[in-house]
């Protein structure tokens, strides 16, 4: 039995199409066929109902997708383990976090800690949320540090984590402002001319559709989603070129709007607060892990 046909089946059982499954785990349709058809004979049962679409789990499959997610993570932490004592003389801190915060949130933070206490090295990593929350799944990282807005849906289970509130952040419209020094893209749009809109990919939870629906209710929303990017560094680009307007979080965009080059593309009404938090997993007895947690859940939890 390979690692990669329990890949291939988890995949395949996510997405219920072969197509896509392939295309995700970049092979071919008959490749992937011929690896779970593998499976299914070393199992000695059969995984998948092939005679409908989208293709179903049988009874047995439903029963070994859990096991198989067990096994696939089991390994990869065992991998993890084996590499971190193989390759550091000391324990390293794993730190993932969303682009924007590694950039602008991160630092500031190693800084607080490493005033208290001694943290030895530190790997760093900057991703978007989705991988983040995959690296701390797989147990490749101890902490992510990630944005989260109570409207967001929970994308894992929070009971098998702990989390703290490090600060708050906004996201505010901005656009470039006209001739006249007003946003040239303005909340909330027309029927008949709607707003273009540079927002974050459908895979990030504050995706502009997502924006769209938080902010003021009162107002019927008009805009025209134009580009979408996971990064917001990304996106604040092609604001400044003019091509629409985006919400972007404070941090991102305070120093364009002191100087002017962007304007908020509309009042107060519209800006959306949001958290920064920290997620660790709760199962870790590691030294450098259990002193930098209880260092920050002093400070952040009272």
């Amino acid at each position: 039995m390979e690692l990669k046909w329990l890949e291939d089946f988890l995949v395949l059982a996510t997405t219920r199409s072969f197509s896509k499954a392939a295309e995700e785990r970049h092979t071919t349709q008959s490749t992937l066929s011929r690896r779970i058809q593998q499976l299914e004979d070393w199992l000695g049962v059969q995984l998948i109902s092939r005679s409908s679409y989208p293709v179903n789990l049988t009874r047995a499959g439903n029963h070994f997708y859990r096991q198989a997610v067990e096994i696939v993570r089991t390994t990869y932490r065992a991998r993890v383990g084996a590499r971190r004592i193989g390759l550091h003389t000391t324990d390293p801190l794993r730190i993932s976090a969303q682009h924007v915060l590694a950039r602008h949130f991160l630092p500031e933070l190693m800084a607080e800690i490493e005033q208290q206490i001694n943290l030895g090295p530190c790997i760093l990593k900057s991703d978007n949320l989705n991988n983040c929350l995959k690296d701390l799944i797989n147990d490749e990282v101890d902490f992510i540090v990630c944005f989260h807005q109570q409207t967001m849906p929970d994308l894992l289970d929070v009971r098998n984590y702990s989390w703290l509130t490090l600060s708050l952040d906004q996201l505010i419209p901005v656009s470039i402002p006209d001739e006249e020094g007003n946003a040239l893209f303005q909340l909330p749009g027309t029927a008949e001319q709607p707003v273009h809109c540079i927002g974050f990919s459908s895979e990030n939870p504050i995706g502009w559709q997502r924006q769209a629906r938080m902010t003021r209710s009162d107002v019927e929303l008009h805009i025209n989603p134009v580009y979408e990017s996971t990064m917001g560094d990304m996106i604040r680009d092609m604001v400044l070129e003019g091509r629409g307007m985006a919400w972007l979080q404070a941090m991102l965009v305070n120093g364009d709007l002191k100087s002017g080059r962007l304007v908020p593309a509309g009042s107060q009404s519209w800006n959306q607060q949001i958290e920064i938090r920290l997620l660790r997993t709760r199962d870790t007895s590691r030294e450098v892990v259990e002193n930098a947690w209880n260092l920050l859940a002093r400070k952040y939890s009272s």
